[in-house]
């Protein structure tokens, strides 16, 4: 088989009645793109079931690839394991079941001539107001925090550069949160419509669901912009809890010698100089964090260099991003 230019990784977590449908819908769309494409199919080696049906439609082809995990841990280990079989230089991640309609796949690599990274959106997409004003309240913390603008985290059609893939490593529940760390990193990073397909509704996610991906959120945002810089974090923590024991420790002093009030007897004393010791602690936390920074710091690369401008026209050294 020629080189694949194409890669599309695909997670099947469980079993669907439409595996068959969708293998061939994926199949027609990336052969639409004109492209020579390869399918990586991962798939949980305990759930034989799901094996024996992609090995039944894969059927001596030579572009698709299943791939066996031996414990399933999760969407984002089981992409990883799907891109140490990748080859081509352009990524497709897709959803194992029918979330999204395959014809928009075709488009999504087009736009990737004008971006590194490009995140699907159903659309038209029904739900109930509920559901959309929960998906609304988790899209608007995103862009409060972060800044970026994008209206549908959930959906699993994502194409990449392979040099985005390359660069970020993510983990856990935040492979999903992708998108939000690359274009901290710099990545052009774009978004666009694609139909949904018979298993595209995010009804289903209850407001619990969207209250973990909010915490993944918080977590993201505290690791992107704190990680480097931990004292501004402990600091102001640590010194507004100091600054409560002292002035709790200094109203009880002022009631002892104005009114004679006994401090011996007295709990709020005693949670004053908890507080004390605790916000003294919390700061020794961030002075430590910044410490560890400081001599690791040469071993982290949180850039990415897209070219070297040469002194004259035509000594551009293109980059990976």
């Amino acid at each position: 088989m020629a080189s694949a230019e194409l890669s599309a990784v695909v997670p099947v977590p469980g079993e669907h009645d439409d595996l068959a449908a969708t293998f061939e819908a994926y199949r027609r769309a990336l052969e639409a793109t004109g492209r020579p494409y390869e399918m990586v199919w991962v798939a949980d080696e305990r759930r034989p079931a799901i094996l024996d049906s992609l090995r039944a439609l894969k059927a001596g082809q030579a572009n698709v690839i299943v791939v066996g995990v031996p414990r399933w841990q999760g969407e984002a280990s089981a992409i990883a394991a799907g891109l140490r079989q990748a080859s081509g230089d352009l990524i497709l991640t897709l959803p194992g079941h029918g979330q999204i309609d395959a014809a928009g796949i075709p488009a999504a690599i087009d736009a990737l001539a004008d971006h590194d990274m490009i995140v699907g959106r159903r659309d038209p997409l029904s739900a109930p107001t509920m559901k959309r004003l929960q998906a609304w309240a988790f899209h608007g913390l995103v862009e409060r925090l972060f800044g970026v603008t994008f209206h549908d985290l959930g959906c699993r059609l994502r194409a990449y550069r392979r040099p985005v893939l390359e660069e970020i490593d993510p983990y856990g529940t935040q492979f999903r949160l992708l998108p939000l760390i690359a274009a901290r990193r710099g990545f052009r990073v774009g978004e666009i419509a694609v139909a949904p397909g018979p298993n595209g509704n995010y009804s289903r996610l209850s407001p619990l669901d969207y209250a973990r991906r909010a915490l993944d959120v918080l977590a993201l945002f505290l690791l992107l912009e704190f990680a480097k810089r931990p004292l501004r974090f402990f600091g102001p923590v640590g010194v507004g809890i100091f600054g409560l024991g002292i002035a709790s420790a200094a109203l009880l002093v002022g009631t002892k010698f104005a009114f004679g009030v006994p401090l011996a007897d007295r709990p709020a004393l005693v949670l004053a100089v908890l507080l004390i010791v605790l916000g003294i602690q919390i700061v020794a936390v961030g002075l430590i964090g910044e410490i560890i920074v400081f001599a690791h710091g040469r071993t982290r690369k949180d850039y990415a260099v897209e070219r070297i401008v040469g002194s004259a026209p035509g000594d551009d050294v293109p980059e990976p991003v």
